[in-house]
């Protein structure tokens, strides 16, 4: 129906907006697709052709825009290279993000933007590859890392010890819900929106990991946390007034 056709173009366009802004970004999309082609076959098909082009429409005028600017293919962005060495590098520690010396791999040429990106990409990937076991392991700390509730700070005058509490306190019991929701996966099966809402927030700690990890880039999907959880809530609560009633 048109309303369907509406919020499929609304939100390929909105994630289309949102690979621009984060790269990162374009695989929860591809999830989204994935999750709505099992969800709703009988429409999957005619979802996907509306939403697809809706979500590319934006990043193809941004990599048209930088062929021109740039004179050079540049998809959405250049700093994917600078990204992935802060995260992979002898220097690099599961939460340094962008508070890690790099000066050791700048080049001693003058590059531009684009050779900029490429030459820390390749960087990065002589590090991982020449150290495959350190990379591995910083991989499981980053990731561990993206639940993490605070972050050492690069203005390190910018610290609060109040501000850690209320992190804590706000966040932690957030994320041990969360883990009990999904331990609870075989009694109580997740719906088809939690698996997908579980699929994203987990997803997104995988895909970043290889960059690095900071509680900024997971705010976003911290709202999908809190629906699980507020639904699992809700669960128990309709439990406990049936079992109150049946008492």
């Amino acid at each position: 129906g048109r309303r369907q056709a509406a919020l499929a173009a609304a939100g390929g366009l909105a994630f289309g907006y949102l690979a621009v802004t984060v790269p990162t970004f374009i695989w929860s999309f591809v999830a989204v697709l994935v999750w709505l082609g099992i969800r709703h076959r009988a429409i999957a098909a005619k979802l996907v052709a509306i939403a697809l082009p809706a979500a590319l429409a934006l990043p193809v005028a941004w990599t048209v825009r930088n062929a021109i600017e740039l004179d050079a293919l540049v998809p959405i962005a250049t700093n994917n290279g600078y990204q992935l060495l802060l995260g992979n590098n002898e220097n690099a520690t599961p939460g340094s993000g962008v508070d890690v010396d790099i000066s050791s791999h700048r080049s001693a040429r003058n590059l531009d933007e684009v050779e900029s990106n490429r030459h820390y990409q390749d960087e990065a990937i002589d590090w991982i590859t020449e150290h495959p076991g350190e990379a591995v392991a910083l991989y499981v700390g980053k990731a561990a890392n993206y639940f993490a509730f605070r972050n050492d700070l690069a203005t390190g005058s910018e610290s609060s010890s109040f501000r850690d509490f209320v992190a804590a306190v706000s966040y932690l019991p957030l994320l041990a819900l969360f883990v009990v929701r999904l331990a609870l996966f075989r009694r109580r099966p997740l719906t088809s929106l939690e698996r997908l809402l579980s699929v994203l927030v987990i997803g997104n700690a995988i895909v970043l990991a290889v960059y690095t990890t900071r509680v900024r880039y997971r705010l976003p999907l911290d709202a999908l946390m809190i629906l699980v959880v507020a639904g699992f809530l809700a669960m128990l609560l309709t439990k406990a007034r049936r079992t109150r009633s049946a008492a």
